[in-house]
Parts: structure tokens; sequence; C-alpha cells
């Protein structure tokens, strides 16, 4: 959310399918700041992708379909806490749940106009890290979007080790972001250190 004037909630009903360090996350955009310098290719060996003949399983491993009332699943689901515009300019202060609401089936996070620790809104980003940590996999979430100019909802996945370096190096995969601004459309993009949108080359559709 960049600004809003009300409170805007999303709500999500969450089927997770995978398998098995990409981190799942939703409630905003996160990408750590960046510099102007060249990025870095990481110099390691590729090694071809082969079929290994996997299939997914008809049980997922992982999921949430946020049954019950209250806060979400402790067990499931950490914050990212604070403000500071992580590398968005984005005006809101992230709070620790107190921003979502897990009722009838689904799980809300409401962004308010309040003042709060220096921001003048409050939001909620949820992250599975150390929680949920998946390799390989097909992630599902079902999501109605809030409408409104400055809101930035998003569902997005990082590593949890960043092996190659900081963002991009470690790579980035927007499943969903919805610009408040562009209400028509969802955009779907991957980052890393060859392909991001610092340099005009991320790989992304609509």
């Amino acid at each position: 959310m960049q600004n809003s004037s009300s409170s805007n909630p999303i709500l999500i009903k969450g089927l997770i399918r995978t398998l098995l360090a990409l981190l799942l996350s939703i409630g905003g955009l996160s990408l750590s700041a960046c510099t102007d310098k060249e990025p870095e290719v990481p110099k390691t060996k590729v090694v071809p992708i082969s079929d290994k003949g996997w299939a997914f399983d008809t049980v997922a491993v992982w999921a949430d379909e946020f049954e019950g009332t209250g806060r979400p699943d402790a067990a499931k689901w950490g914050y990212d806490l604070g403000a500071g515009g992580w590398g968005n300019n984005e005006l809101e202060y992230y709070t620790d749940g107190a921003n979502t609401d897990v009722s009838g089936g689904t799980l809300k996070i409401i962004a308010k106009k309040e003042a709060f620790s220096g921001a003048s809104y409050t939001s909620t980003r949820m992250v599975t890290k150390g929680k949920g940590d998946f390799l390989y996999g097909r992630f599902e979430a079902r999501m109605k979007l809030p409408t409104g100019k400055g809101t930035w909802p998003a569902f997005w996945m990082l590593p949890t080790d960043f092996a190659y370096g900081d963002w991009p190096k470690s790579g980035e995969i927007d499943i969903m972001e919805h610009v408040g601004f562009d209400p028509n459309v969802v955009h779907i993009s991957t980052h890393c250190a060859a392909y991001y949108f610092k340099i005009g080359n991320q790989k992304s559709s609509k």
C-alpha cells in the first residue's frame, strides 16, 4: 500500500500445494533497497533440469484454509514488522497481525489509515519463513483484492537463505501483484540478478 484514505481488506482463502526453500509471503511487496551497480550474475555451474517423473500429490503437504476465528495460525505464519518504505515507498507500518482477522473461512488483511509509530497507515505482512519453506511445488491461493489508488496487495516467494546474495541475486517470484491505480490488471513477475525491474528487463506477464 502506498496511500489510502480508508480501511481496505484483502480476503484470502488458502490452498497452498507444495512439495518441499522458497519463502511464501502474503501482505505487501517485499524488495530490498538496490544500488545502481551492474548486477553480478552468480558464477555457479548450471545443472540441466531433467524430468524426474514427479507428480503432484492429491493432498497438499502444507495448507491453511483459515478455519476458526481470531488471528492466523501462529504455527504457520509469522510477520515482517515495521515501517521505512520496504524499498517501495510504502507508507504503512506492518504490525504483528493486529491488522488481520480470520473468520468465515477467510483471512482478511486490513489496511487502516491511522498514525502508528511514525507511519500514517498500518497493515500486516505475513510470511511462512521458518514455518513453511519449500523447494519445489505448486502454490495456490484464492484472493479477493481491494480497490483504491495506493493499495498494493501481493502474494510472492523469496528464498529463505539468500544463498546467492541479497536481492535480486537470489531471486523472487511474484505470483500476484495488484496496483490500485490499475484496478483490472494483475501482474506476475520473476526477478534475478540478470533480469529485474531496476534494469528494466524483469520477466513479467499480466
